[in-house]
């Protein structure tokens, strides 16, 4: 049995800042946004201009519209024998190249395309390396890309403001589609719909877009409002709190009802009280009146018999 030892080295690169321009709200001060990076993709393409050979490339998209390709390269399988197995120790190199692309708003997609007459979305390899023919598993579709076309490759880049169909290795733009002011891309994923491929966009603007690719020509237009929006369930609350006028003489009023509240839980405790000691006075006039009875009974038998000159 054999195993593959593999080891990545990068070069760190320096930190880099993006100058904008001085604008008057911020006092004519210098100010720098970090780029950072937001989609990575691994595919076969064509690293640089007019390179008419393909190799395995990380496609990565930055927060500032940016896309850099690099090449990854792999150095020769070094055999060493150790009990009748053999370990291969392959190193990986990750090496930046002079292709760069550049849109408005951070990038939010890279897809890939295989221009023919009928174009397939090509996806990115995925367990490639545990498959022996790795040749065969470069890409999840069915098919090779013809030699005889213009374009061997087509790369779509998607930004939340643009959207551009660019021909490799030629590096030249075909199409390109840009959105208005009143929504924004959020979202967009290419598919194959019935044999053909489209790009779905989802829009701030609660609509979704079916562009057809690689033109990017608007099939179908589809409003959320009409499903999910203000005439299915209501309009909505602009805000997340609302003012309620005159919120102070409620307040005043809750309090005072309070106050009601607890005087007349108060007033009745007393009562209670006051009734509590009625009824023990009562009780006890009741045992004074029985003993004034007693006596009373004992005094008028012991005179009942005498005559008044007994007296």
């Amino acid at each position: 049995m054999q195993t593959v030892k593999m080891t990545f080295r990068t070069v760190t690169p320096k930190k880099y800042t993006v100058k904008k321009k001085k604008d008057d709200s911020t006092d004519n001060s210098d100010y720098a946004d970090e780029e950072f990076v937001k989609k990575l993709v691994f595919m076969d393409s064509y690293p640089t201009k007019n390179d008419f050979s393909q190799s395995a490339c990380l496609w990565l998209g930055t927060s500032l519209g940016s896309a850099f390709v690099l090449t990854i390269l792999a150095s020769p399988l070094v055999e060493e024998s150790t009990n009748d197995e053999a370990d291969h120790n392959q190193n990986l190199v990750v090496v930046p190249t002079s292709t760069i692309y550049r849109l408005k708003g951070p990038l939010l997609g890279i897809f890939f395309l295989e221009p023919s007459t009928n174009p397939v979305i090509i996806s990115p390899p995925k367990m490639a390396w545990k498959d022996e023919e790795r040749s065969a598993c470069r890409r999840r579709v069915e098919g090779k890309i013809s030699e005889a076309s213009d374009s061997a490759l087509l790369v779509i880049l998607v930004s939340d403001r643009q959207i551009r169909v660019i021909s490799e290795p030629s590096q030249v733009c075909l199409h390109k589609y840009k959105t208005t002011d009143d929504g924004f891309i959020v979202k967009a994923e290419a598919m194959m719909m019935k044999d053909v491929p489209v790009l779905v966009v989802a829009l701030t603007s609660h609509h979704f877009l079916l562009l057809q690719l690689p033109a990017l020509k608007i099939i179908s237009d589809i409003s959320c409002e009409d499903r999910i929006g203000e005439s299915g369930s209501g309009k909505a609350s602009r805000t997340l709190t609302q003012h309620v006028n005159h919120m102070e003489k409620l307040q005043v009023g809750a309090e005072t009802s309070c106050s009601e509240i607890s005087k007349a839980r108060q007033a009745a405790l007393e009562r209670g009280e006051k009734l509590s000691d009625l009824e023990d006075r009562t009780a006890l006039m009741k045992v004074n009146a029985e003993v004034f009875s007693g006596l009373s009974t004992q005094l008028k038998n012991k005179y009942k018999e005498k005559k008044w000159y007994q007296l």
